[in-house]
């Protein structure tokens, strides 16, 4: 028979207690990291700076067109309706961590269908527009692009400066 000092015994269970404590240690940590890796890679990837496409898909008609924002420029898609002007419009801004391509794209067509200009922008410092730091939120700044925006798009040919709406997107609608 074994006794419990004896090596034999401690090697035939497997090397005894702190072996077993060290295998569950590494399984506990590689399942930390299973977890918590996709979450620290999917953050890092969050606030990544947007990189503008310049794809020429044929599948909407609209303009893509900059215009000045304090010390920079502002990215902006125009959808113009068919038909003679000058037509009403209206200006669409995004939300807190949104872009124009997160849903007010369609808006826009929805609104160009309906006879309207629709011209659909990004903030400074967010998506295709230029500015740094990336994704900052800045009321003062983003009041100044809404201005910035209703002036442009009033000098635009075949729009009627008398008839401009504005609709924002969640924080967009604060600052329209």
């Amino acid at each position: 028979m074994f006794s419990y000092g004896d090596n034999r015994c401690r090697r035939a269970n497997g090397g005894g207690g702190a072996v077993m404590i060290r295998r569950l240690s590494i399984l506990v940590l590689v399942l930390l990291g299973l977890l918590i890796g996709p979450i620290v890679a999917g953050a890092l990837r969050t606030y990544a700076p947007a990189r503008a496409l310049d794809l020429q898909t044929g599948l909407t008609d609209r303009e893509d067109l900059r215009f000045p924002c304090g010390n920079t420029e502002c990215a902006g898609w125009l959808f113009r309706p068919s038909g003679e002007g000058p037509h009403p419009a209206v200006i669409l801004g995004h939300g807190f961590a949104g872009t124009r391509d997160v849903a007010l794209d369609q808006i826009a067509l929805a609104l160009r269908d309906r006879g309207m200009a629709a011209f659909v922008f990004d903030y400074r410092n967010f998506g295709a527009s230029g500015g740094a730091p990336r994704q900052l939120v800045d009321p003062t700044l983003q009041v100044a692009d809404w201005n910035a925006a209703i002036a442009f798009v009033k000098d635009l040919p075949g729009i009627d400066p008398a008839r401009i709406a504005v609709y924002g997107s969640s924080m967009g609608a604060g600052h329209a």
